[in-house]
């Protein structure tokens, strides 16, 4: 038996050659797997910067946002708790059934570039504030 895998064995005639050309590609390919950890490691740390500064802008914007509705409560509160209210509500009441008026207390908004602040605008509009 051992004989005849032998001689089965010298007919088969070996190409040993493809044994060098299998090392050659496995160092081309554990170059390229090197290249592409790198890369990876670049771009992992790209979107970990882009991943804090988007943390970052969402918290300094949370930060405004809740420090505008803070100062938005606080005049609500003082404007519906003041003892003046009632005084210029009763003083300006027919004031506020008459739309020409509210038109010009808009115009005169405008003119002061008060154009993109609503509570100005409803609260001059609805007689609470007159000028």
């Amino acid at each position: 038996m051992v004989a005849l895998l032998e001689a089965h064995k010298k007919e088969m005639n070996p190409n040993l050659d493809s044994i060098a050309d299998y090392r050659n590609k496995v160092s081309i390919y554990n170059e390229r797997v090197e290249e592409l950890n790198v890369v990876t490691n670049e771009r992992d740390d790209t979107k970990k910067q882009y991943d804090e500064w988007r943390k970052r802008r969402l918290d300094e914007f949370m930060a405004g946002f809740n420090t505008i509705s803070l100062k938005l409560k606080e005049m609500y509160q003082v404007l519906n708790h003041s003892s003046w209210l009632k005084t210029v509500v009763s003083n300006h009441s027919s004031l506020r059934n008459n739309w020409k008026n509210d038109v010009d207390k808009l115009n005169f908004l405008h003119r002061l570039n008060f154009k993109f602040c609503p509570i100005s605008i409803y609260l001059i509009s609805s007689g609470v504030l007159y000028l």
